[in-house]
């Protein structure tokens, strides 16, 4: 263990039947109670740490679950816009309905294509461009 310029001393109270648990615990671990003491202090300060860096984990994992959504709802819309350029194209008129017609056409064909998950992000996605 390193050396401290200074050391810090804690006291704490237990309850009888607490302190007689630590002892025994002391003694069959065969260390002092300030060596018990300190494996305990910092057993717990290390799963307080490891708890912290899995917060963070997870924050990201969602921040993460949420750009992929937003990107897969992205490029949806952008395959129905190809889609939909292409048909139109194809069909070489020029009319307001038939647009609209290709749109529709276009929609469909790439919701076909799309899974459940890819389905609900994009249209969670459009409400909220729409909105």
């Amino acid at each position: 263990m390193p050396k401290l310029d200074r050391i810090a001393q804690l006291s704490t109270r237990l309850s009888p039947q607490d302190l007689e648990r630590f002892r025994a615990i002391a003694y069959r671990k065969s260390l002092t109670h300030s060596e018990l003491v300190r494996e305990a202090l910092l057993h717990y300060l290390e799963h307080e740490d490891a708890q912290e860096r899995c917060e963070i984990v997870d924050e990201y994992r969602q921040q993460l679950r949420a750009s992929t959504n937003r990107i897969c709802a992205l490029l949806a819309k952008t395959a129905i816009g190809v889609e939909t350029l292409n048909d139109f194209m194809s069909r070489l008129e020029e009319s307001d309905k038939l647009l609209q017609e290709c749109r529709a056409k276009a929609s469909r064909r790439i919701a076909a294509a799309l899974t459940e998950e890819e389905l609900a992000a994009t249209q969670a996605m459009s409400k909220k461009i729409a909105g």
